[in-house]
């Protein structure tokens, strides 16, 4: 087992912590020198300390953490860095590798605290960073103000899965000037975003290459961000599972296009939103919004280019409460053209006499919940659909199934059950208190109430207050209610 610990300067070459056995530094000519040379059994469970301000690193050409042994890690804390180059000419590709082959795993690599990784001041080397090559349960975390350069950046790229990313904590940020892969081959890696982290990259992928299946990405948090100038696809090309989850007030950003291809999912929460250029979706991929009950808590998606659409446009809601007519829910904020169409629309399940309406989706993002147009193809007053539900078919107006007090027609206005003698219209509770006389009644969505006062039965009833609707079930009555005797009644009708 290894330990070091840097608390100065060091300079070296190639460098592989948890290589197959280890022996003492040995060279293989300019940029291939290693301070480990290991031949033998596979070794676990080393450990490379950079920490505390003036504690640096600089090496050149390769960094491996886990070439063949498991458990290895490299942590970068306190304000101390990494720095990397390449020795034999400029531009050229420097590796950092956190598992390598595919008989590793669990090797990590830990950057908080300030500290940071990159290329070297003023060197010209591009920096590739693998998180599971052929590696599977290997992982990353930048956290606590964590600073990460790179130019490319694989997660899970060769058969490696199961490998995950963590970007978290108010000023942590990765900029990553190139391309990035959450999945380039590999299946079920992972990147989490969350509690203010950053990432600022050119393009973005989840899910590349057929075999990169249920790959996922999180921006979880507000604050969190992951930013991509150019373009992000979730998805490829015979791939299936991949998922862009934006949750809890986290932002994605697309510059250019935002691609969901294949069998794919992107995800928006309330409070959480997407912006990108030009959208597109395929036929097997989906989008998800999460909204509460009051349409103004919503996800939502701004697109400033085109739209190109297929697939299916789901809707989640979430909380207490029920929609109601005339509610909108904008989903989506759009400025350019529009093709295609959701060949499917996965929305949840409304009140009866509620239906959604999807007609202005395209114009303008919107979703409507509409009093429903009910088909009542004998006229009875009663919906098909209605007469269905509780009789498996066509019943009188007039009749009383259940034997109660209330005629069919009677119970489908009141929204009671016309087969349960138990369940009718009527006032529940009348009682007198200090601050007047309480009328309640059983309340149902999508109906208006009035409650009516008079002296005798003999003489006309009076409004004392309509239009009273769901989920309320009570008048108090400060008017009448200190009078010796009267009458009270409670009207319904759909709303």
């Amino acid at each position: 087992h290894l330990l070091l610990k840097f608390r100065i300067h060091v300079r070296l070459l190639s460098f592989r912590c948890g290589d197959a056995g280890c022996a003492p530094f040995g060279t293989e000519g300019i940029g291939k020198g290693r301070l480990l040379n290991c031949r033998a059994a596979a070794y676990w469970n080393n450990l490379v300390e950079v920490t505390e301000t003036n504690s640096i690193w600089n090496g050149h050409n390769e960094l491996y953490i886990g070439w063949h042994g498991s458990s290895n890690t490299l942590r970068i804390t306190d304000g101390g860095a990494v720095r990397l180059s390449d020795l034999i000419e400029s531009n050229r590709y420097t590796e950092i590798i956190v598992g390598r082959h595919a008989d590793t795993a669990a090797n990590s690599l830990f950057i908080a605290g300030g500290a940071t990784l990159g290329a070297e001041t003023n060197s010209t080397s591009k920096i590739r960073l693998y998180v599971g090559d052929d590696g599977g349960r290997n992982s990353m975390h930048v956290a606590s103000g964590g600073s990460v350069h790179t130019d490319f950046f694989h997660l899970g790229h060769g058969s490696g899965s199961n490998n995950q990313l963590t970007i978290t904590g108010s000023g942590t940020v990765w900029t990553n000037s190139d391309e990035m892969w959450v999945g380039n081959y590999g299946p079920n890696n992972i990147m989490r975003i969350e509690d203010g982290g950053m990432l600022i990259t050119e393009t973005g992928n989840v899910g590349d290459k057929a075999t990169a299946s249920n790959n996922t990405a999180v921006i979880d948090g507000t604050g969190s961000i992951w930013s991509n100038s150019i373009s992000l696809k979730i998805g490829g090309a015979g791939n299936a599972g991949n998922w862009l989850s934006v949750t809890n007030g986290g932002l994605v950003s697309a510059g250019s296009d935002l691609m969901v291809l294949g069998n794919s999912t992107v995800s928006i929460s309330p409070g959480s939103s997407i912006v990108a250029g030009d959208y597109s979706q395929e036929e097997t991929a989906v989008l998800r919004f999460s909204c509460t009950t009051n349409p103004a808590e919503c996800a939502t998606m701004v697109i400033s280019g085109d739209a190109s659409l297929g697939g299916t446009l789901a809707v989640t809601l979430v909380g207490p409460g029920t929609p109601g007519p005339g509610d909108a829910f904008n989903l989506i904020d759009g400025a350019g053209a529009v093709s295609g169409e959701f060949s499917n629309f996965d929305l949840p399940g409304l009140p009866f006499a509620l239906a959604w309406d999807t007609s202005e989706i395209y114009s303008n993002g919107t979703l409507h919940v509409i009093a429903a147009t009910a088909a009542d193809a004998d006229g009875d007053g009663m919906p098909d659909a209605w007469e269905q539900r509780y009789f498996l078919g066509d019943v009188e107006p007039d009749g009383n199934q259940d034997e109660d007090a209330q005629k069919n027609l009677q119970e489908y206005i009141a929204g009671t059950n016309p087969t349960n003698a138990a369940s009718f219209f009527g006032v529940t509770n009348a009682m007198a208190d200090a601050s007047g006389f309480i009328v309640e009644w059983n309340s149902v969505s999508n109906r208006q109430y009035r409650v009516l006062w008079a002296e005798t039965m003999t003489n006309g009833f009076q409004t004392l207050e309509f239009g009273i609707n769901f989920p309320r079930h009570s008048y108090t009555d400060t008017v009448y209610g200190a009078e010796a005797s009267g009458f009270y009644k409670v009207d319904v009708q759909l709303q």
